[in-house]
């Protein structure tokens, strides 16, 4: 329920997902301690990243850095 809410709090007001529906964006996928932040932009992962940093670090969890991975997929630009 905690990391239902930190997500929650962390996309609240945002729409910087992935087309989902006509109508939906899908911001996170979440199971258990585990989450994908999704989107189609680098710069906007790092910002719900840090936002979820902060919301996070308020209820004593933290972000795993060795954990942490980026996916990008059809990036035509490596950098």
């Amino acid at each position: 329920m905690l990391i239902d809410w930190i997500m929650r709090e962390t996309t609240n007001g945002r729409r910087i997902g992935i087309q989902w529906t006509m109508w939906d964006h899908l911001e996170d996928l979440d199971f258990a301690d585990d989450i994908a932040l999704l989107s189609h932009r680098f710069q906007q992962i790092r910002e719900k990243t840090t936002r979820l940093e902060i919301i996070a670090a308020g209820t004593g969890l933290r972000i795993n850095g060795t954990k942490t991975k980026v996916m990008k997929i059809k990036n035509e630009n490596e950098n």
